[in-house]
Order: C-alpha cells, then structure tokens, then sequence
C-alpha cells in the first residue's frame, strides 16, 4: 500500500475505533444498569395468599422480557406474567417467591419476594348478594341464587355453590344447586315456615375441594 493511502487510513480507523469505544462503553453501561441497579423491583398483583385456594397473581420487573418463578408451590399460567400459587402450608406464614427475570441483553436478575400466607376465615353464606339474618317475602326466595363470600380485605371473590341445605320447622331440604329452584321454593311455600335457615353450603375454593363449614344464614319470611 502507498505511503501516502495508509496516511489517510489512519484517521479515519482511529476514529472508527474511538466510536467502536464509545458503542461499547454506551452498551456496557446500559447492561450494567440493568443488571446492577437495585432500584428494579418485582411488582405484585397481590400481597397475601391464601391456604387451600386458588391464589392467581401477576408478576412483572420492569424493563425485563421474560419472567420465571422457582418455587415449587407457583405455576406458570402464561408468558404474559400471570402465575398461580398452589400447595401452601397452612403452618406457612411468608413464602418467598424466587423470582428470576431476563432482560433484553440476556442479563439475568435474580429477586427474593416475601409474599404472606393466610388461613381464610368461615364464608358468609349470602342470598342475592346479601348476608346476615334477612327479612324477605315468600315471591323473593323464588329462584334467589345462594352463594359465599368472605369477608377479607384481600379476597374480595363471590364463590359458586354446588349444594345446601334449607332447615325448617324440623323438615330438612337438600338443595343440589345454587338457587331455590321451583320444587324447592313449592316446599316451602306451602309449609307456611317462617324461618329458614340454610348451611350446609357446598362450593369450589380450588384445587378440587369443597367445604361446608360456613356462617349460616336465617331469613325470616314476612308476608
């Protein structure tokens, strides 16, 4: 090569390094942040779980493409961060979540998250969205839906019913629904009961099970 070619090369890759530098430590620097910075935090959908339940969440980590949980007790339900926590003990009060996630660089961060675990309260059972003793017409029980609910600041969920019971004036109704269907509604009719009260109550929780311990309910029928 020319003396005279290689002089002007020279510049031009010395500059070129210079900006190959620059990309480099530009890049560096962002994976670095990424990676390094403290002020990246998981985010929960929730903040307690709860015994026996289906416990539904969402996870998320800012900036991160991919997030995984280890934990033996968490499901993956989708890649869009949605995730479900099974098989807690009840003796549990924390469970910490191995959260790990991956960022656009393919730096991988690892979390540590304490999420506590609950033991739920005896649901309420309710008649149209009511709970507690009721005053109600004989025409309001025809076809009135039964369901559960538990009084929680963090389980806020209505649960279906599967089956009940109606006891009045020593007469036994077993209901294989969640309302009082038009048999059911006849029979008391024309026992001219005054008082009802229905337990007894049947219904999911997940993971298959179903329980029958609840608050019961008294409704008072009033012409």
């Amino acid at each position: 090569m020319p003396v005279k070619n290689a002089l002007v090369l020279i510049p031009f890759l010395f500059f070129s390094f210079i900006g190959i530098s620059a990309d480099y430590e530009a890049t560096y620097n962002f994976q670095k942040s990424i990676k390094f910075n403290d002020s990246i935090q998981p985010i929960l959908s929730r903040e307690v779980i709860y015994f026996a339940l289906k416990n539904e969440i969402q996870i998320w980590v800012p900036g991160a493409e991919k997030v995984d949980v280890k934990n033996k007790e968490v499901k993956k339900i989708d890649d869009y961060g949605a995730f479900e926590i099974t098989r807690v003990s009840p003796r549990q009060k924390i469970l910490n979540l191995e959260i790990e996630a991956v960022f656009p660089d393919r730096s991988i961060r690892e979390y540590k998250v304490p999420i506590k675990v609950k033991i739920a309260d005896r649901p309420y059972v309710e008649i149209n969205g009511f709970n507690g003793k009721q005053t109600l017409s004989i025409e309001k029980l025809r076809n009135a839906e039964i369901t559960v609910s538990m009084k929680d600041p963090f389980f806020d969920n209505r649960l279906k019913v599967h089956s009940f019971k109606i006891y009045m004036e020593g007469k036994v109704l077993n209901v294989n629904s969640n309302t009082i269907d038009d048999q059911t509604f006849k029979l008391i009719k024309t026992s001219n009961a005054e008082v009802l009260n229905i337990t007894n109550v049947s219904f999911s929780v997940g993971l298959n099970l179903s329980i029958c311990k609840t608050y019961p309910l008294t409704i008072l029928i009033k012409d």
